[in-house]
């Protein structure tokens, strides 16, 4: 059975898009949502890809980096830290032609 498990990105974690497929690096110091199963304690040990959430987009990660690039986020990181602004990419600008 699967649990999501939120980690802190140490240095740039190189991940795949499920569609189209595409390489997606995460950043440092951003936190990730992974997959795991925690009824077996060498989950992140098998070699393979985890699934890892991050800026509403489902990736896939291999066990390996996220073992040497990432930590468990502690209890003491607050809430607000979570809330990460979108990336430049993804912010829209709106214009009108309307006179104020």
């Amino acid at each position: 059975m699967g649990q999501s498990v939120l980690r802190r990105v140490l240095s740039p974690l190189l991940t795949l898009s499920a569609e189209p497929s595409e390489f997606v690096t995460i950043p440092a110091e951003s936190v990730v949502d992974v997959l795991v199963d925690l009824s077996r304690p060498d989950d992140l040990v098998e070699p393979g890809f985890h699934r890892v959430r991050w800026n509403s987009q489902e990736l896939r990660a291999f066990s390996r980096d996220i073992r040497e690039r990432t930590e468990p986020v502690g209890e003491s990181f607050s809430e607000s830290t979570l809330r990460l602004s979108p990336s430049a990419s993804r912010i829209r600008v709106y214009r009108t032609n309307k006179t104020l």
